[in-house]
C-alpha cells in the first residue's frame, strides 16, 4: 500500500513538475531554427524580386527596340555587344554579327536612341563598330530647330564636337539628327543634343 502510495504522489508531482520544467527550458532551438527558415525565405523572396526587376527592365528594352525596327524602312540586322570599349586609340565595341549575316564595312549603326557609329572590321561572325565619339567619327548633321547643315565629329573625352559655318545659329539644348545627305545613315536620326 505504501508502494501505490508513492507512486501516486511521484505521479502527482510529475504531472505538476513537468509543465514547468517545459516552460522553464529555453526554447531557442525551435526559435531560431524558425527564424532560420524565414531568412532563407526572405533572402530566396528577394532573389526573386531582383529577377523580376530585371526582366522587367529586359522586357521594356526588348519593346523599345522592337517598336524602333518596326520604323525601319532599310534592311537590317541585330546584334549583341560582346565586346565593350576597350582602352584603345579608336573608340570601338564589338558586336555578335558579321559578314555571315550580311554586315559590310559603313554599314550604319543605331539603337532606339540614336547613332551609335560605324562599322570599321568584319569578320564572318563579328563586327567592330567605330563609335559615334572617336576622332575619326564625321556625320553630316541637321540641327532639328533650325534645320541648319553641319558636321558631328568625334573629340577629346568621348565628347563631339559640332562644326557649323560661323554665323550659325545654335542652342543649348537643341537636339542633332542625321541629314541623310551624305554617308550611310538615313535622314532623321537622332543623334544627340547640344549642350
Amino acid at each position: 500500500m505504501a508502494g501505490k502510495r508513492l507512486r501516486f504522489w511521484f505521479l502527482l508531482g510529475g504531472i505538476f513538475i513537468a509543465p514547468l520544467v517545459l516552460f522553464s527550458t529555453n526554447m531557442t532551438p525551435w526559435t531560431s531554427n524558425i527564424s532560420g527558415m524565414l531568412k532563407i525565405q526572405m533572402s530566396s523572396l528577394g532573389i526573386n524580386l531582383l529577377d523580376h526587376a530585371e526582366q522587367t527592365v529586359e522586357l521594356n528594352r526588348l519593346r523599345n527596340l522592337l517598336g524602333f525596327t518596326e520604323k525601319l524602312e532599310d534592311p537590317f540586322t541585330v546584334a549583341e555587344v560582346i565586346l565593350g570599349q576597350r582602352k584603345t586609340a579608336d573608340k570601338s565595341i564589338r558586336v555578335s554579327k558579321g559578314s555571315l549575316d550580311g554586315v559590310s564595312i559603313g554599314m550604319p549603326v543605331v539603337t532606339a536612341e540614336g547613332v551609335v557609329g560605324r562599322i570599321i572590321r568584319v569578320g564572318s561572325k563579328m563586327s567592330d563598330i567605330q563609335l559615334l565619339v572617336d576622332f575619326g567619327s564625321n556625320i553630316d548633321i541637321l540641327i532639328q530647330r533650325n534645320r541648319v547643315r553641319g558636321v558631328l565629329s568625334g573629340f577629346a573625352n568621348e565628347e563631339c564636337r559640332l562644326n557649323l559655318q560661323r554665323g550659325t545659329e545654335v542652342k543649348i539644348g537643341d537636339t542633332l539628327i542625321t541629314s541623310g545627305l551624305t554617308g550611310s545613315f538615313s535622314k532623321g536620326i537622332p543623334v544627340g543634343k547640344v549642350f
